[in-house]
């Protein structure tokens, strides 16, 4: 009976690492398709700097007044250029 025990132990430790090493290890699916999954990064943007105090901020985010470009209306509204 004690080594019955010990088999059924076994037999569990065993089959539950080969199903971690399964999970861990896969094989490139047939056909050639791409194995990981596309990224949905953003395409990166174009910073500018702002004319009163120098900070770098995304072109879509950047205020501009008068032909210049500002990193916050505060500052746009100030008049102060470096």
């Amino acid at each position: 009976m004690k080594y019955l025990l010990v088999l059924l132990v076994a037999a569990v430790v065993y089959s539950l690492w080969k199903n971690r090493a399964g999970s861990v290890r896969r094989a490139p699916p047939p056909g050639g398709g791409p194995s990981v999954a596309p990224s949905r990064a953003r395409p990166a943007e174009v910073m500018i700097a702002c004319e009163h105090c120098g900070l770098h901020v995304p072109a879509g985010e950047a205020i501009v007044q008068s032909g210049h470009t500002f990193c916050s209306r505060e500052h746009a509204h100030s008049g102060v250029h470096r």
